[in-house]
């Protein structure tokens, strides 16, 4: 539990010093899927493409504006890589 709260603090310290204004993070788009995260399953707030859910491990496989929250005691996100040719 310790990692988590560390690595969360470290992605929200490299937001804030890159400059990226944080309020627009919160800003929900037209286009941006939820999930909703429990210690049974992972709820979508729509129909969409580009992941994968199975069980508790969501998996993001295209770009795309996603928002997560929740919290669950055995959960992943996996997100796929693109390379580019």
């Amino acid at each position: 539990m310790k990692k988590k709260k560390i690595l969360a603090m470290m992605m929200a310290l490299s937001v804030a010093a890159s400059g990226m204004p944080v309020t627009s993070l919160a800003a929900e788009t037209t286009d941006e899927v939820s999930f909703v995260f429990s210690n049974d399953e992972i709820v979508v707030n729509k129909n969409a493409t580009g992941f994968e859910i199975t069980d508790t491990t969501l998996k993001i496989t295209e770009s795309g504006s996603y928002r997560i929250s929740g919290s669950c005691s055995n959960g992943n996100i996996v997100v796929k890589k693109r390379l580019q040719v």
